[in-house]
């Protein structure tokens, strides 16, 4: 297994933007299609490789150094969490979202998310249009639509920008006019 594993890595690193699945199974012909997807499935779990899904393909690459140190001792269920999470981008996802997407209990659903969240992987930001609580990936800014933008301080509606904006517009449109 060793062997298949890394052979898989040198393929990956021979192919720095990816590699196809079909593509692998040629390249690392020695061994059974079987034993190949026990490999990076290990590969996987070690998070030493990525999978991502281009078109209708999926995508091998080595992983990042520095990601598969953020990524090391995550659970299955944290690591399905947390791609969901990152897959709304901006946007945020409700927790409501993430529990029919991940299939899991809301007890269990609240550990997993806690427990990215002190690793820094997530973050909560409450939307301005709803109230509710979502969840993004730490290292993103919120989109303008959840935040409110200037209009907005803390989620809450800044009357007094608004009034100073007013008074400012007002000076203004009175110099010019007289």
């Amino acid at each position: 297994m060793e062997a298949i594993c890394n052979s898989i890595l040198i393929v990956c690193r021979q192919n720095v933007n990816g590699i196809t699945q079909t593509s692998l199974l040629e390249q690392v012909k020695d061994a059974a299609p079987d034993k190949v997807a026990e490999a990076v499935n290990t590969l996987l779990r070690d998070a030493k490789i990525t999978i991502t899904n281009e078109g209708n393909e999926l995508v091998i690459r080595e992983a990042n150094p520095e990601e598969m140190a953020k990524f090391r001792g995550l659970s299955n269920e944290e690591m399905l969490v947390y791609q969901l999470v990152t897959a709304e981008s901006n946007m945020g996802i409700w927790i409501r979202d993430l529990r029919i997407r991940c299939n899991l209990q809301q007890v269990h659903l609240n550990k997993v998310l806690k427990s990215l969240e002190q690793r820094k992987l997530i973050k909560t930001v409450k939307s301005i249009m709803s109230k509710r609580k979502l969840y993004m990936k730490f290292d993103i800014e919120p989109s303008r639509e959840l935040t409110g933008g200037a209009w907005y301080h803390d989620q809450e509606f800044d009357y007094e920008f608004i009034n100073v904006l007013t008074e400012q517009i007002y000076q203004y449109i009175a110099k010019k006019v007289f």
